[in-house]
This record gives C-alpha cells, structure tokens and sequence, in this order.
C-alpha cells in the first residue's frame, strides 16, 4: 500500500524544495491538528526526551493523519519491545537514536521484524571508535554546500502565521472597547484560556468570557446585591404621600373639646391623685 503522505514528502525533497516541520512536545494533539492547518509538512513526534506515553503518541499520530501531515515518532532505544507497539500506530516514519554502527543498524532494521521475546530486551552495546593515533595526512578542507534554493511553500506559510497573528491582534483591540485592561500575553498564563484558545475554531471573545464565566456571575450577583440595598435606601428617604410616611403611623393628641362630661370628670379625678396629665 502507497503511503501517499510519504511520497508527497519524498516529491517535495526530490524538487528541491524544503518541508516545514517542528517537534512536539505537548501532549494535547489539537496542537497537531492547527499546525497543519497553517501549512506545517511534518510533525516530529519526539518520545526519547518528552517520556510520552503510548496513548499520547497515538493521538499525536492520529491527529497528524486526520490533519494530511507526515508524522515521524524518534523511540527511546532499539528493544523490539520498545519499537513494535510504535510501529503498530502506522506513523508515517521511525527515528531510532544514536546509529553509529553498522550493528546498531541492523539492529534497528531488526527490531522492527523480531518478535518482543526474540530480542536480548537491551539495546546492544555500541563498539567505541578509536581515532588513529596519527593521521598519516592532513585531511582536506570540507567545502562549503551550496546555498540552498528559495522555498515556495514557506512563504504561504509565513502568510498563515501573519494572518493568525493579525487575527488575533484584532480580536485583543475589540475586547479592549469593553475590558480596557484585556492583554492577550497575561491572559495566556491562565490554563484554562490556553487550553481553550487550543480549541480548533475558537474566538478570542468566547475563550474569554468561558474563561471568567464564574467571575462573571459573581460580578452580577453583587450589582443586584447593590441594587436591592440602593432601592431599600431610597424608599426610606422617599417624602410622605397623602399624609402617610415610610415611619410609624400619624401621632394624634387628645382634644379636650371633644370630651365627654365623664371623660374630663375622669381627668380630674386623676390628676386630684397626683397623676400628670399631657396633651
């Protein structure tokens, strides 16, 4: 079965032209996925020095497919037991470290065929290459390669990343109409923010509101906190209406006028005993 990303690769070396690749080092695979989006040829999955997991290089691997992009995974060593589950996730290409030998070649040819029991389990030791003691003549001066060729597809890719960068300065401006202190850079520091800005067709805006969507809420539920203290006072001050007030009910004095014989016989009587009396 033809490879059709393999050889799409190995056309472009062939014409002269140079692949655009970089090295993977995070273990969410939507940082794959974008990055093919923007014109990327190869991913370099790197296992040796990231310590990924089996299930963080699939999904890199499947990521890189699902974006039509050449993925190559670099193994820790040459153990069969180490290279066949890599080999089993179909990535488009293997890097085997530290080939100094015509042995460790072999090796790592072999590893790829023997079974996991077949091999010693270790990566078989390298000879160490002794340098002649003296050089019987100086050697000659390497020359210098060629420049290489100006590269068509680079620049479309520049232009991706322009257009990526342009997009997101102008998201920043509109956010700061609203949000005045909004920065971009500082926002990034916030796991959550980056994490959502991974997400394939994500806003700036979104991102952010999602972001602070809990300090959002609180930041409502004191403006109503504010509003019902701001009404409760406001009613408290408000001037009386049709003889009533927001105190206690009218205060009325008695009017002696109006009395009664037996009320005011009964005043009197009251105050005989000493009681004060007060209208």
């Amino acid at each position: 079965m033809v490879n059709a990303r393999l050889e799409r690769h190995k056309k472009k070396i062939e014409n002269g032209e140079l692949p655009i690749s970089t090295g993977v080092y995070y273990t969410d695979p939507c940082i794959v996925e974008q990055l093919g989006t923007v014109g990327y040829d190869m991913m370099w999955i790197d296992q040796e020095h990231t310590g990924f997991t089996l299930e963080i290089i699939r999904s890199h691997i499947q990521a890189a497919a699902a974006a039509d992009i050449f993925s190559m995974v670099r193994v820790v060593d040459l153990n069969p037991a180490t290279v066949k589950p890599i080999l089993e996730m179909a990535p488009d290409g293997v890097i085997f470290p530290m080939i100094n030998t015509v042995e460790a070649a072999q090796q790592a040819i072999a590893s790829g065929t023997m079974r996991a029991d077949e091999g010693s389990g270790e990566t078989p030791e390298v000879p160490a290459q002794t340098a002649p003691e003296k050089p019987e003549e100086p050697p000659a001066p390497q020359e210098r390669p060629a420049p290489l060729p100006p590269v068509p597809g680079l620049q479309a890719g520049e232009n991706a990343v322009r257009a990526l960068h342009a997009r997101w300065a102008a998201e920043e401006a509109m956010i700061r109409r609203d949000v005045p202190g909004f920065s971009l850079r500082q926002e990034l520091a916030n796991p959550e923010m980056r994490r959502l800005m991974e997400l394939p067709g994500m806003r700036m805006g979104d991102a952010y509101r999602l972001a602070h969507y809990s300090d959002a809420l609180q930041q409502t539920a004191r403006t109503v906190e504010q509003g019902v203290v701001e009404r409760i006072r406001q009613r408290s001050a408000r001037p009386a209406e049709n003889g009533t007030s927001p105190g206690g009910a009218a205060v009325t004095r008695a009017d002696v006028a109006n009395m009664t014989r037996a009320q005011r016989e009964a005043l009197e009587r009251r105050a005989m005993h000493g009681v004060k009396i007060n209208f």
